[in-house]
C-alpha cells in the first residue's frame, strides 16, 4: 500500500489541479516538515519525495496567477525548480516519477522562465 506521505502528495497534486493554492501549498509544507523530520532509514526514499514536494510546491507559486505576490511567487517557484534539479544526483528512484523524471521537467520549467523573464537572471546563473 501507500504511505501517509504519498496519499497527501497525490491529494496536494489534487488541490493544484482544482487551483486550490492555500489547501495545496498548507499541505505541501506539512508534509514537507514530516519528510525532513523522518530518518532517512525508515523513509528509503526520502530524496525522491523531497524533490517531489519541492517540485509540486514550485507549481503552486507558478501557477496561482490571482495571487497578488504573484511576481514574488515567481521567483519563489524559480527557486524550488532549480533546487530540484539540483537534487537529480542524489534521487534514488530510477525512472524517478513516471511518465518523466521531475529533475528533468524541473529543468525545463527553468528554460521557460529564461525564454519569458528578463534577460539579468541569466547572468546570475
Amino acid at each position: 500500500g501507500m504511505n501517509p506521505i504519498q496519499k497527501g502528495i497525490i491529494r496536494a497534486n489534487c488541490f493544484l489541479k482544482a487551483k486550490k493554492f492555500e489547501e495545496a501549498l498548507g499541505l505541501i509544507s506539512s508534509l514537507m516538515s514530516v519528510v525532513s523530520n523522518t530518518r532517512t532509514s525508515e523513509l528509503p526514499f526520502k530524496i525522491d519525495l523531497e524533490a517531489e514536494l519541492l517540485y509540486n510546491k514550485g507549481c503552486c507559486f507558478r501557477e496561482n496567477l490571482e495571487s497578488p505576490q504573484h511576481l514574488q511567487e515567481l521567483e519563489q517557484a524559480y527557486q524550488c525548480f532549480l533546487d530540484v534539479t539540483n537534487m537529480e544526483d542524489d534521487v534514488k528512484r530510477e525512472g524517478f516519477l513516471i511518465p518523466h523524471s521531475l529533475c528533468q521537467m524541473a529543468e525545463i520549467e527553468l528554460e521557460l522562465y529564461d525564454l519569458e523573464s528578463d534577460p539579468n537572471r541569466k547572468q546570475e546563473r
